[in-house]
């Protein structure tokens, strides 16, 4: 178990330590707190700490210097050690050490000033008296030492600042009293600069280096030197010649456009440049921080002009310059860097004088000399509450609930309750000299010295219970021990007393010494005292064995409580801590001791021995005892070093080995408390600064009393338990004042006991959760209700409005829409009649084309049969010459054979011969490689490098990637938030249809308390109701009217879009034709485009507003029912309170009769607890009646069954679009295979075509023809194919090449004045459209993504597709002029379907649509 202390949060600013505001990051702010220097973070408010430097070699007496170097991210650190100052270097991002600097010739323990310069290569410092050497370091690697010069002559002349020059790292300024010198660095020395300022008298305390190569100085006299080029140019008065005082220049910074000064009471001047005044610098403006902060100090400025402020009442204040300005409006624009800490007052004290946690909050209440008593949450990371008095606060204690603060004064004892939004004063006691206050650990009593005396208070009543009397001198220290049932008293004179509340138990131990106590402290069990003395020694004292003494003397101490303390602590339970029966279930006994603390208590005396002493290096200002770990804590007083919190094991006993230091603080440790689970440790310090620390690598959880004390037997913790009671007792005597607002409802220590909160529990402990409960003034909580009161009705107002201007523009839109649905209509019959004019010259030149396509045909059948006969001719010739070179292939074999068996013979012995020349290369070839493997795992590795930089790449392009997407995320969070403003609209309009409604229901109210008195009225209203019921129904007919209206407009947008893409098809087909007309049909295309977006948006909008308008009805309806169920809820808890409250005054009446207040007591319990009465209950009956005669229900029932119909309707109807869909797909799928079937007969017919033509050419050749003629007759001396790709086939060979250009040649005339490829005939052959081969017999295919092909209309309007097979050609010679005509006219209809099908395809893609369905109904309409 480590006693070893972790700082986890400060609070306060060390004052001793000047200029240290640094940025060390872009957002990360280093100040000096206590021991530690502390890195904020500005946006996260995040702490981090460096602490001084605690080493065998140094050991630090006090951090003096801070300073940072952005570029380089480093902290430099200077402390004062004996016998010359350090310096450490501290990385800016992972706060560890990375070096240290210290030298001889230094000349002091102290540094008082350094600086970096602007590249990180040096740094100087500035050491204190007696010597005052200014010293450069060169740190850019290592730490190197470099020159050194002597600047005051004593410590009347102390500097205040060094820096260096920014546009010139060798020049370093020095400023101080009568001080303000430049140095250079050259040849290894530092020597002074030439600069003359006639002020030998000024104190110099601020500087700023500006833009241009220009310096600012300022002075205590309120002036600012401009020195420019290292020259003075000038000087600005910042107070007027008349002022009766001057402000001093406390500090300077550079801004974009010049500089900004801070000076006494918060004032901020802003400097701007103007160049054409001598001074260059003009004041613009004069800000003053708002409330009372003191003076600026200190200013600091990160990169997107921030401005943080370190005044010297200790805080932290942040702004931004352009924000300054709202000050003037009243606007408070400074923010706490972390929180409000303590100032000095008006003497310079900032001591905080009382510091105690409590342990049902996580809160920690503080006290100071500046008059203030403070409440922070540590958890949260800030102060809830602060109250200043006119006097001065000596001490506090705070209640174990949180609820309630002690605070004592020289002549009074003020109970304060913790509200909501302020600390109330409650109570008033009346006391004297009183010197320490603490309350017991159950929270019933408070403990208050007066004078010598100890005097013991009933919490909840303010009357004194019992004055302890023995002492001789003031009490330093009070403990509670044995569930509060005993008290330790240790008075400055050096005796400690234990005192006993119980008659009973007579105790005789006391330690008699004769040295100044400072502090003391011990265990629960009170076996054991630990005492702190004046000559730095601790010694711990065994009470135990005192009370094994002879002879006893019992002095007798008057009692003072009287009878009225009595009723106040009835509460039942055995002996052993206070007031258990409310909180822990039996775990205190108020019972006994209400029943003898009227009586006399006891002060019992008997030596107690000590057992232990050890020596410290400074005296002991404050102890606290860590119950769970048995850890003694000690809080160190020290003047010349740091204050030390000093941790030791008390088991066995104390002892120096045993002994943890942890320096925390620069100040003397004025408080110390310790959380209630044992884990955190509070401290504060004569400078004004709290330490919050944690045991380093603790994961222990707060350990029962009864696991590290055998002699406790009652299993509960009291103090726990006791708390608890104490706090529904507090409760129940405040509710005449103050209203409890409980926002978990826990209450209760064993309940507190059974939560867990996190993480593994241990044997032995228990899990503690902190409650979330806070009181409030009854009437501020009827003013808060007041005004939300009044924000509703004016937010009703404002709805109303809302609607009828929603009304209005509603209104106004219907209008619109039905003018724009006229026009509509117009234009839609004025483009019908020019599609019927267009269908109609579409259909005469289908005609035309037809008519030339069966000339074409008919020709091309006369060409083939000329071309067969020609064919066959060859293919006989090439019969008879193929039995010829049979004949000789078989004599050549024979030859063959012989010459080969030679060869074999001569080959075996050149193989014998070549074998053995490659068994010497083999072994060559492997030794070669093995080489190469050698080779080849090296390659291997420099692979594996690349690999590894390549994937290293790859994530860099995901991470930018990522940003890409990020931006994409944010544009859609943009669009999210721009709905979410159309659904505030919503919502308004919503909340408009619930005032109505309430307004109906009010009405209705009426109406029934009217029925027995005016029977004629309600007949009347009754049919005014039907009226109105029937008036809804009509409208709500008319809504389904609109809908269906909605529906078929839909219907017929998809029409038009269907035409919208018809007219695109034929305006594009007819381009060429219609070339006068081609402005106006744009124009009207456009047209129908923009109406056609406007309907569908119009559509859509009343679509979604429709179902918007639905969805709200619902959700008001179920508001409604929920509200009148509230209603009956609140009425009856009411009610339940009522009696409640009833009750608790007939039994308070009774508590002057204990027997009677335990009856009433035992009958509360019994009707309120055990018997479950409770508003839900007592509602029940009420509920059932209701929900009868409610007539929501009903429309409920009836919406749910049509929406029902509806959802089965849906169904059916999507049921059937599938069906319909896959009878759509089979139908495509075997008009896919057709064509495919079709394609293939294709391919055999032109394969038997080229075997026909080639036979009747072979006719042509002899018996004696050689090869040579028959490949020129074939066409097969080409050795490159033509460009055209006609006569190739997609899944063809290349042996069919020259055959296709054979048959191209042939069957194709030549375009006139064309370019084709050239044939056997040096015609110019025709390059006709791939997509159109198969009329003529080619190879090449329409693509397969095309669901229309070619048309051709006969003469009797008969529309058949281009690529089926038509009967020939009819008879008749056909110019080529024509043919080519023919050709040219397919091309250009393919290539409009084929544009026609890729647009229907983008759009319905783009729509989310099948575009096949859409196409396949086109055809079928092009068809007709």
């Amino acid at each position: 178990m480590s006693n070893k202390l972790v700082v986890r949060q400060t609070l306060g600013r060390n004052p001793n330590v000047r200029n240290c505001l640094t940025y060390v990051t872009d957002h990360h702010l280093a100040y000096v707190c206590g021991f530690q220097v502390v890195v904020i973070n500005t946006e996260t408010k995040e702490q981090n700490f460096i602490s001084g430097t605690s080493t065998y070699q140094h050991q630090s007496l006090a951090i003096t210097a801070l300073a940072s170097n952005i570029s380089k991210r480093v902290i430099a650190v200077a402390e004062k050690v004996e016998p010359s100052g350090i310096v450490t270097f501290y990385d800016a991002v992972t706060l560890r050490r990375k070096k240290m600097l210290t030298h001889s010739e230094l000349g002091s323990t102290e540094i008082r000033a350094m600086a970096f310069s602007e590249d990180g290569r040096f740094l100087v410092t500035q050491s204190a008296g007696p010597e005052w050497n200014l010293t450069l370091w060169n740190v850019e690697k290592g730490a190197k030492y470099l020159c050194a010069t002597k600047i005051a002559l004593s410590d009347d002349t102390p500097v205040h600042r060094v820096s260096f020059c920014p546009w010139d790292p060798t020049v370093i300024l020095v400023i101080g009293k009568s001080i303000l010198r430049l140095f250079r660095y050259i040849e290894g020395q530092l020597r002074p600069m030439s600069i003359t300022v006639r002020r030998d008298q000024a104190n110099f305390i601020s500087y700023a280096w500006l833009a241009d190569e220009q310096l600012v100085v300022g002075t205590e006299g309120g002036e600012i030197i401009i020195i420019e080029s290292f020259e003075v140019r000038g000087a600005i008065m910042t107070s007027k010649e008349d002022a009766d005082e001057f402000y001093p220049v406390l500090c300077l910074h550079a801004t974009a456009r010049g500089f900004v000064m801070g000076s006494w009471h918060g004032e901020l001047k802003v400097f701007e440049k103007h160049e054409d005044l001598k001074e260059k610098y003009q004041l613009e403006d004069t800000f003053y921080i708002p409330g009372d902060c003191g003076h600026v100090m200190e200013i600091a400025m990160g990169a997107d002009e921030t401005i943080i402020c370190g005044m010297d009442r200790h805080h932290i204040l942040l702004s931004t310059l352009s924000s300054l300005h709202n000050i003037k409006k009243g606007e408070s624009v400074f923010d706490h860097i972390f929180t409000n800490f303590h100032h000095p007052n008006t003497k310079g004290e900032a001591e905080i004088t009382g510091m105690d946690v409590a342990v049902w909050k996580p809160i920690v209440a503080t006290c100071g000399k500046d008059n203030t008593v403070r409440v922070w949450n540590p958890i949260e990371r800030k102060m809830e509450l602060v109250k200043e008095f006119e006097e001065e606060p000596l001490g506090l204690s705070l209640h174990p609930t949180g609820i309630y603060l002690a605070v004592m004064f020289t002549d009074k004892i003020r109970i304060l309750s913790l509200l909501l939004e302020e600390l109330h004063q409650c109570r008033e006691i009346a006391a004297r000299q009183v010197s320490y206050i603490k309350f017991s650990r159950g929270g019933q009593y408070l403990a208050a010295s007066n004078g010598t005396n100890l005097q013991i208070y009933a919490t909840h009543t303010g009357t004194p219970v019992a004055t302890l009397r023995g002492h001789n001198n003031r009490i330093k220290s009070v403990v509670w021990m044995n569930f509060d049932s005993r008290v330790v008293t240790m008075g400055a004179e050096g005796v400690v007393h234990v005192w006993d509340l119980f008659p009973a138990a007579k105790r005789m131990e006391h330690f008699p010494g004769n040295i100044p106590i400072t502090t003391g402290t011990g265990p629960l069990d009170g076996n054991v005292v630990y005492i702190a003395t004046h000559d730095k020694l601790v010694k711990e004292l065994n009470m135990s064995a005192a009370s094994d003494g002879s002879n006893p003397a019992a002095s007798t101490v008057a009692a003072s409580g009287g009878a009225g303390a009595t009723g106040a602590l009835t509460a039942g339970g055995a002996p052993g801590g206070g007031i258990g029966g409310g909180g822990g279930g039996g775990g205190g006994g108020g019972g006994a001791m209400a029943s003898t603390m009227n009586s006399v208590a006891h002060a019992l005396e008997g030596v107690a021995k000590v057992t232990k002493t050890v020596e410290l290096a400074s005296y002991v200002s404050m102890m606290q005892f860590d119950e769970a770990r048995r850890f003694l804590i000690m809080g160190t007083a020290s003047e010349a070093g740091p204050s030390s919190v000093v941790i030791a094991m008390t088991a066995p006993f104390i002892s120096l080995n045993t002994m943890e230091i942890n320096h925390l603080h620069a100040a003397p440790i004025t408080a110390l408390c310790l959380s209630h689970d044992g884990n955190t440790l509070y401290s504060a310090d004569a400078n004004g600064c709290v330490v919050i620390s944690e045991y380093e690598g603790s994961q222990f959880t707060s350990a029962l009393v009864m696991a590290n004390n055998p002699n406790n037997n009652n299993g509960n913790n009291a103090a726990t338990g006791g708390a608890a009671g104490a706090a529904a007792i507090a409760t129940a005597a405040a509710a005449t004042t103050t209203a409890a607002v409980t926002a978990t409802g826990a209450a209760g220590g064993a309940n507190a006991q059974t939560k867990a909160t996190g993480g593994k529990q241990k044997e032995g402990t228990f899990a503690f959760e902190f409650q979330d409960e806070v009181l409030i003034h009854k009437a501020d909580l009827e003013a808060r209700k007041a005004t939300i009161e009044l924000l509703h009705q004016q937010v009703d107002e404002l709805n109303q409005n809302n609607e009828h201007q929603m009304r209005l523009k509603e209104m106004e839109f219907r209008d619109k829409l039905k003018e724009i649905t006229d026009q509509a209509t117009v234009q839609l019959k004025a483009e019908k009649i020019k599609y019927d004019e267009l269908d109609q010259e579409k259909r005469s030149l289908e005609r035309t084309f037809a008519e030339k396509v069966k000339i074409l045909e008919e020709k091309h059948t006369d060409e083939l049969s000329a071309i067969e006969n020609k064919y066959k001719s060859k293919y006989n010739a090439e019969e008879n010459r193929h039995k010829m070179l049979t004949e000789e292939t078989k004599e050549a074999h024979d030859r063959w054979n012989e010459e080969n068996k030679m060869l074999v013979q001569s080959h075996q012995k050149y193989m014998e011969e070549l074998s053995r020349d490659y068994e010497l290369k083999i072994v060559q070839e492997q030794s070669t490689q093995k080489e190469i493997q050698v080779y080849k795992e090296k390659v291997s590795v420099k692979f594996e490098a690349l690999k590894v930089e390549t994937e290293f790449d790859g994530d860099s392009e995901i991470a930018e990637i990522k940003i890409k997407y990020d931006a994409l995320l944010r544009a859609e969070e943009e669009l999210k938030q721009q709905l979410a403003a159309q659904h505030a609209v919503l919502e308004k309009n919503l909340q408009t249809l619930v005032k109505e409604q309430e307004n109906m229901e009010l009405e209705n109210k009426r109406m029934k308390d009217k029925q027995a008195r005016v029977l004629e009225s309600i007949h009347t209203q009754e049919k005014d109701i039907q009226s109105h019921k029937k008036e809804i129904r009509e409208r709500e007919e008319t809504i389904n009217d609109k809908d269906k209206r909605i529906y078929d407009l839909k219907k017929k947008n998809q029409e038009l879009e269907k035409f919208r893409f018809v007219l695109d098809y034929k305006i594009k087909e007819l381009k060429l034709q219609i070339t006068p007309r081609e402005n106006e049909i744009a124009t009207m295309t456009k047209q129908i485009e923009e109406m056609n977006a406007e309907l569908d948006q119009y559509n859509k909008s009343n679509l979604a507003l429709n179902l918007m308008i639905d969805e709200l009805k619902l959700k008001m309806e179920g508001i409604k029912a929920e509200l009148r169920a509230q209603e009956d809820r609140c009425a009856i808890s009411e009610r339940f309170l009522e009696k409640f409250r009833r009750d608790v005054q007939e039994l308070w009446a009774s508590r002057s009769d204990t027997n009677a207040f335990k009856v009433g007591m035992i009958r509360m319990y019994r009707v309120y607890v055990q018997e479950d009465v409770s508003p839900a209950t007592l509602g029940s009956a009420s509920s059932g009646k209701r929900d009868l005669d409610d007539p929501q229900q009903v429309y409920n029932r009836d919406r749910e069954q049509m929406e029902r119909s509806l959802d089965s309707l849906r169904r059916a109807m999507k049921t059937e679009a599938m069906a319909h869909r896959r009878d759509m797909g089979k139908m495509l799928r075997e008009s896919v295979l057709l064509t495919k079937e079709l394609n293939t007969l294709r391919k055999n017919f032109r394969s038997l075509y080229l075997q026909k033509k080639a036979i009747e050419q072979s006719g042509e050749l002899g018996v004696h023809s050689n090869l040579a003629d028959l490949i020129e007759i074939l066409g097969l001396q080409q050795k490159k194919t033509h460009a055209s790709g006609l006569g190739k086939s997609k899944k063809g060979g290349a042996g069919d090449a020259s055959l296709a250009d054979e048959s191209q040649d042939d069957a194709f005339p030549a375009a006139p004045g064309g370019a084709g490829a050239t044939g056997s005939s040096g015609a110019k052959i025709p390059k006709p459209p791939s997509g159109s081969a198969k009329l003529f017999g080619g190879n090449a295919a329409v693509p397969l993504g095309r669901t229309t092909a070619l048309r051709t209309t006969s003469a009797e309007g008969i529309v058949s597709r281009s690529g089926d097979r038509g009967g020939g050609l009819a008879k008749g010679a056909v110019s080529r002029q024509d043919q080519w005509e023919a050709w040219r006219e397919i091309q250009l209809q393919y290539d409009a379907m084929k544009d026609l099908e890729d647009r229907v395809g983008e759009v319905c893609s783009s729509l989310g649509l099948d575009p096949i369905p859409l196409i396949v109904s086109m055809d079928t309409k092009l068809g007709e």
